[in-house]
């Protein structure tokens, strides 16, 4: 409960703390396998509810806030860019407030199918979604819209959605020696409207970006990666 912020923020740690409050996830799944597609075909899907624990809905190396910036055509004249900003808390409080917190869910499907005994190819589709409360979201975005000058019709909204779709191929010439490659694309739905001009981008958002203004916009990103894998 200490907090010191960019610029020598005064740290709260004085104020105090609000009360404990639970967390919960709630998961489950299925998979399917001997389909009539062909041998070794399966199937798999789970979901997802999450309350004040979001990071089994969203986890691996996602930190708490991440940011995405994007080189395409800015929604308004004399802006220098674009940027998604998604944000990713189990909760929010502020001073005498309790702890409203984040809740979320998420649907994942996948889909492998054996060509050969040496090749598949595997099909998977995410979609995940975390919301703020009415309460978390008037927090958020007073401490949101604070951190830098607002304009084009600024409009805070810390809710968001992921959405994903890859495939992967691989071939296995001979046991324990495996050559795949694999696409995924994954969209980024944020809530923020307007734009922000940030003075130091890299200060928020621990980028190398220039001073300028940046225009709220939903990026699309594209990833890809082949490998070499040897197990003994």
């Amino acid at each position: 409960n200490y907090y010191a912020g960019p610029g020598g923020i005064t740290p709260v740690e004085p104020n105090g703390h609000p009360s404990d409050a639970w967390g919960f996830a709630v998961l489950g799944g299925l998979q399917l396998k001997n389909l009539p597609t062909g041998p070794g075909d399966k199937f798999s899907i789970d979901a997802s509810y999450v309350n004040g624990a979001t990071k089994y809905l969203i986890g691996g190396v996602t930190g708490t806030a991440f940011d995405a910036f994007g080189g395409g055509t800015p929604n308004f004249a004399g802006s220098y860019q674009t940027m998604a900003v998604l944000s990713l808390t189990d909760g929010v409080y502020t001073t005498g407030s309790k702890i409203e917190k984040t809740s979320g869910w998420g649907v994942r499907a996948a889909f492998v199918h054996n060509w050969s005994p040496t090749w598949e190819t595997g099909i998977v589709g995410t979609y995940s979604r975390i919301e703020y409360n009415t309460n978390g979201a008037a927090a958020f975005c007073a401490a949101f819209t604070a951190l830098s000058p607002k304009l084009n019709g600024y409009s805070c909204n810390p809710n968001f959605s992921i959405w994903q779709v890859g495939q992967r191929t691989a071939w296995t010439p001979v046991k324990n020696l495996t050559f795949s490659a694999e696409v995924l694309y994954s969209y980024l739905d944020q809530s923020h409207t307007g734009s922000q001009a940030l003075t130091n981008p890299g200060q928020l958002t621990g980028t190398f970006k220039p001073t300028g203004v940046y225009d709220f916009k939903d990026p699309g990103v594209w990833a890809g990666l082949v490998c070499v894998c040897r197990t003994f």
